[in-house]
C-alpha cells in the first residue's frame, strides 16, 4: 500500500491490518446504554416473575441479564462499570427489602404464600412411652399410614401385611421416628 491523502490510515502496510482491526473492535464493543439499561430492566422483571412462575428459569435468566448488563457497562471504562454495578446493587437491595416487607401482605402474596399451619403427622413421643399404646388407623397402611395414638396423628408402619382405616392397632416398637404397629389382639380392643 502506498501512502496517499485519501487513505491516511494505511500509510504503513504493516500497521494497516492492526489499525483496521482496532477500529472495528472499538466500534463493535462500543458501550450502548440502551442495551445495558434494557438488560437491567429485563433482569429485574424476570426476577419479579420468579415469584409467581415455577422452575427457577425466570430467576436464573434475570440474574444472567443483570450480570450481563453490568458486565457490558464496563466497556465504557471502570468508572462507568463501577457506577452501574453500585446502582444495580443498591436498587437490588431496595427491591429486596420492599419485596420481603410488603409482598407477603399484598393480594398476590397472600394467594401465593402458605398462611396456615400443617396439621399433619407429629413427631412421636419418646419411644418408651409409645410402646404398648393402642390406637386406631386414621388411614390405610400399605404398609405406611397414619394412626391416631392418644389423640395425636402419627405416621406408622405396619409390622406385616396391610391395615385398613379404622383398624385397632398396638405399637410394637419405635426406632427413631419409625413407629411399628400391628393389629391389636381381640382381648386388648378396649377402645
Amino acid at each position: 500500500m502506498q501512502c496517499n491523502a485519501t487513505a491516511p490510515r494505511h500509510c504503513n502496510a504493516r500497521a494497516a491490518p492492526l489499525a483496521s482491526v482496532s477500529a472495528v473492535w472499538h466500534d463493535e464493543w462500543q458501550m450502548d446504554w440502551n442495551i445495558i439499561i434494557g438488560l437491567i430492566i429485563a433482569g429485574f422483571v424476570l426476577l419479579g416473575l420468579e415469584t409467581v412462575l415455577p422452575g427457577m428459569v425466570a430467576g436464573l435468566l434475570g440474574c444472567f441479564c443483570l450480570v450481563l448488563g453490568v458486565g457490558l457497562s464496563f466497556a465504557g471504562g471502570p468508572v462507568a462499570g463501577g457506577a452501574t454495578f453500585m446502582a444495580v446493587f443498591a436498587l437490588l437491595m431496595v427491591v429486596m427489602y420492599a419485596y420481603f416487607t410488603y409482598f407477603p401482605k399484598s393480594a398476590v402474596g397472600r394467594s401465593v404464600m402458605l398462611n396456615e399451619v400443617n396439621e399433619g403427622a407429629s413427631a412421636p413421643a419418646a419411644p418408651s412411652t409409645l410402646v404398648g399404646r393402642q390406637g386406631v388407623m386414621a388411614s390405610p397402611a400399605y404398609p405406611t399410614g397414619m394412626a391416631s395414638l392418644d389423640g395425636r396423628r402419627v405416621e406408622v408402619v405396619a409390622e406385616s401385611g396391610f391395615l385398613e382405616s379404622g383398624d385397632a392397632v398396638e405399637v410394637v416398637s419405635v426406632s427413631g421416628t419409625r413407629v411399628v404397629v400391628r393389629p391389636a389382639s381381640a382381648a386388648n380392643r378396649a377402645l
